[in-house]
């Protein structure tokens, strides 16, 4: 077992824990909280935080950790370098951040790991990925590093794959004390995504990839998995969570769970079909009022 760097502090965000501080207590301190229930999942994205750290301050804001007593949090993201056909967990004993060390919850790993449907990630596919490691600073600063992860890649499975881990994680979302986080950007459009669909042109282009962006988060809010499936096969948007958020939604409770998207942005308004963005959105799962 071994530590893994952060590796990509001093680049996509600032190694410097006062600056890196100061900057997620500026966006908390202006974000608006929109949902006073228990938070049971996040979907946060994950780019550089000049771009995506402002989306994820309004998903984080309805985190009370005075009153929501959170001491594990799974992250779910997907694997950008390495093709996975299965859905991984973590073989690192703790993570490193900016703020300090953070342990992996090893024995919730051991649990996983008795199942088939869970595999380990290698220590250099899981040193490589930064889909989970940009969750952690948020992590760290709204939790504090007594709380301890679940990181897992979710790759590319079958529906019925999807559904099976889905029900195995369920137990673990029900547990009060346990807040899941998925690590997801939205579309990425342009020529250099290999994507340029969209679903109405007589609009400029940036309000059409926000149309189609829409039109995945209701599906997600719906928590039908298979209303996702649809939109994606119809629409073939590049939501590269696609996967962890998939498994999110075979692991709900859509009789006492809501889910809701609280911000949306893009990193930049595409006017031209030579230019490019890619969007962000912070979405809540949350227990429903009784």
């Amino acid at each position: 077992m071994s530590i893994r760097k952060a590796k990509f502090a001093g680049s996509w965000y600032s190694n410097d824990p006062k600056t890196l501080k100061e900057q997620i207590s500026n966006l908390l301190s202006k974000a608006e909280r929109k949902i006073e229930l228990p938070i049971k999942a996040l979907i946060c994205p994950h780019a550089g935080y000049k771009h995506s750290a402002p989306t994820a301050a309004q998903a984080w804001k309805n985190i009370d950790p005075k009153t929501q007593k959170i001491k594990r949090v799974f992250i779910l993201g997907p694997s950008h370098k390495k093709h996975l056909e299965t859905c991984c967990i973590s073989c690192m004993s703790a993570y490193e951040t900016p703020f300090g060390t953070i342990k992996v919850d090893q024995k919730t790993i051991t649990e996983l790991s008795k199942y088939h449907e869970f595999f380990p990630l290698t220590e250099k596919v899981e040193q490589n990925e930064h889909s989970l490691e940009l969750q952690l600073p948020f992590i760290v600063h709204v939790l504090g590093t007594e709380v301890e992860i679940v990181p897992m890649m979710v790759g590319h499975l079958s529906e019925d794959e999807k559904q099976r881990c889905g029900e195995i994680l369920s137990s673990y979302l029900k547990d009060e004390n346990t807040l899941f986080v998925i690590s997801s950007d939205f579309c990425h459009w342009g020529s250099r995504f290999h994507f340029t669909t969209l679903p109405d042109k007589s609009i400029p282009i940036w309000q059409a990839i926000q149309k189609l962006d829409r039109m995945g988060m209701n599906a997600i809010e719906s928590l039908n998995p298979k209303n996702f499936y649809d939109y994606l096969d119809k629409w073939g948007t590049t939501i590269c969570g696609r996967n962890p958020i998939s498994v999110l939604l075979n692991a709900v409770d859509s009789k006492s769970q809501e889910m809701k998207f609280v911000h949306y942005d893009q990193s930049s308004k595409v006017m031209t079909n030579s230019d490019s963005s890619v969007s962000y959105a912070a979405g809540c799962l949350y227990e429903k009022k009784n």
